[in-house]
């Protein structure tokens, strides 16, 4: 791992050789198990490797922790490093696909279904690396080679409408991913049967689109069906089966059905946290979820659950995610609100507040990144500056010019069109500490903009 950070780092190349043997097994793994592949290199972490020499392991761990991103930031660099590997290794094997129809025609067909599968595996790790328009351009043209070479009614035909659907959905193309979806459906239930795993997962997957369109009812239904046929096919704690206990806690969440979702919701936390652990990733967003439904109940005891909530899972995302994530820093700035306004502990609020803060400058690399969060948080700070009150109104003056600053620089007719909630804030704070000529100035700079 400290040779693949090495590289990245200095710019080097480094090549990975593999026997002859070992390589035909890995692109058998990787056409016929590609989610565990795909696990295994989610799980790759520097902290648990080995060294040889144990003061070798105590000196990389040191200079790892020491670089910007830590852990997490190595962890994530490697997995983008190995991703690309497998991503070129994929590519190495297709070539006839895209290049030479003839050849590919003349393949035997157990021949011609591996290499159209390492096609398959190819344009999934671009999805995976967030190419979504180049993937489903990858998915059409490999469509079109799997309806001429295998038909239409193919099962291999039917794996690759599947994902062209869900990178549709990913463009908020729902109604195209639908049509697409319905297309393998046919396809399935002619080829697999009505209750197989592919008909049941691709079902899950059609009414979590129905969601998406606002079709609930329709979504409920399906997942009612499937559901019993999950649990008895692929038993009460697979992944598949707990998906879609989550959907219909969501759909439930929708509808304010807030103790209905709770079950649902509780069901999949609770065999997660058997089957996975408190620190796996789908434990801790299935704890957010309801979290997340709480803050909107009416239940006047509901802040302080979700504030418990959060607070228990915010060093697991950090274990995980690290705190130069998105999902972590919007745990952390809930936290930090609920502090601040639920549980008026000013000082723990003021402290997450800033941590986030710096986090967020380094992760978008400027204040107005992150769709406004940076300033928003700002804002935060200066309020509580100003509950605190006495010496820190000062404080308060200072952040909120920074924040006045930031949004014209981005935005010159921001005050204009905003409600000048913020200026009229920091009016009142002169009026405060008694500065008639701040007041006055920022009072004239208010009236030339509403002119």
């Amino acid at each position: 791992m400290w040779e693949i950070h090495s590289t990245v780092t200095t710019t080097s190349r480094l090549s990975i050789a593999i026997g002859t043997d070992d390589k035909k097994n890995f692109h058998h793994t990787l056409r016929s198990d590609f989610r565990s592949i795909i696990k295994s290199l989610c799980e790759i972490s520097v902290e648990k490797s080995e060294a040889y020499f144990p003061a070798d392991r105590d000196k990389i761990l040191a200079a790892v922790r020491s670089s910007e991103g830590g852990c997490h930031g190595i962890n994530n660099e490697i997995m983008k490093q190995m991703r690309l590997w497998l991503r070129c290794s994929a590519k190495d094997a297709i070539s006839l696909v895209y290049e030479d129809s003839d050849a590919l025609a003349a393949l035997p067909e157990d021949e011609l279904i591996d290499v159209l599968r390492d096609a398959h595996v190819y344009a999934l790790l671009v999805q995976e690396h967030g190419e979504v328009q180049l993937a489903i351009d990858l998915y059409r043209i490999l469509l079109m080679k799997k309806e001429a070479l295998l038909g239409k009614a193919h099962i291999e035909t039917a794996k690759t409408l599947i994902n062209m659907a869900t990178c549709l959905d990913i463009l908020n193309l729902s109604e195209d991913a639908l049509s697409v979806l319905n297309q393998a459906l046919t396809v399935y239930e002619e080829e697999c049967g009505e209750n197989s795993r592919e008909m049941l997962s691709t079902l899950a997957n059609k009414a979590a689109l129905l969601k998406n369109l606002k079709r609930d009812d329709e979504a409920w239904v399906i997942l009612s069906d499937i559901l019993p046929h999950q649990e008895a096919l692929l038993g009460k704690d697979h992944h598949e089966t707990l998906s879609t206990v989550f959907t219909m806690a969501m759909i439930l969440n929708k509808k304010e059905q807030v103790d209905e979702a709770l079950v649902y919701y509780n069901r999949r936390i609770e065999a997660l946290e058997r089957t996975e652990g408190p620190n796996h990733i789908d434990f801790l967003n299935t704890k957010r979820a309801v979290a997340g439904m709480l803050l909107r109940s009416p239940n006047p005891d509901s802040q302080a659950q979700a504030l418990a909530i959060l607070q228990a899972i915010l060093p697991g995302f950090v274990k995980v995610i690290g705190w130069m994530h998105n999902d972590t820093l919007q745990v952390a700035l809930n936290i930090a609100l609920l502090l601040w306004l639920h549980a008026n502990d000013l000082t723990a609020s003021l402290e997450l507040h800033q941590t986030c803060v710096v986090h967020l400058r380094k992760l978008h690399k400027n204040e107005e990144g992150a769709g406004g969060v940076i300033l928003r948080a700002m804002e935060n700070i200066a309020a509580i500056y100003t509950e605190q009150g006495g010496v820190h109104l000062q404080d308060g003056v200072d952040v909120y010019k920074q924040v006045i600053s930031l949004r014209e620089r981005s935005d010159p007719l921001w005050v204009q069109r905003s409600t000048s909630q913020v200026v009229e804030w920091l009016d009142a704070v002169y009026v405060t500490l008694d500065r008639a000529g701040d007041c006055l100035a920022l009072r004239e700079k208010l009236y030339k903009v509403s002119l």
